[in-house]
């Protein structure tokens, strides 16, 4: 599909949904600070639920994180899963901290 703007054709990338409309792929960013518990992640679950099943691109944001505890990693492990399940795309954005915990444990996302 080509639409203009002004005149001027410009491509985009809509998607055509069950319910015969267009819509624009949207895109959300969830962040966390300084400790990555199970604790935090259980008081974010409707959010990271709500961004899971609104969004098209959801992407968690542990750059800042300092400590981490392997409950919060499987609950990562987890959210990929489901959205992998229902087609979206989730990524995860790691702080150094992260990727050595990551690398200790052998786990990769």
């Amino acid at each position: 599909m080509i639409l203009t703007m002004h005149g001027i054709p410009f491509a985009t990338s809509l998607l055509f949904e069950k319910r015969n409309f267009w819509r624009w792929p949207m895109s959300r960013s969830i962040r966390f600070e300084n400790e990555l518990t199970i604790h935090k992640i259980s008081e974010n679950i409707p959010i990271l639920s709500d961004a899971l099943n609104t969004w098209d691109s959801v992407t968690i944001d542990i750059m800042n994180v300092r400590k981490m505890d392997v409950a919060a990693v499987q609950m990562l492990i987890a959210a990929k899963k489901e959205s992998q399940k229902t087609g979206k795309e989730l990524t995860v954005r790691f702080s150094a901290a992260a990727t050595d915990l990551l690398t200790l444990i052998g786990v990769r996302l």
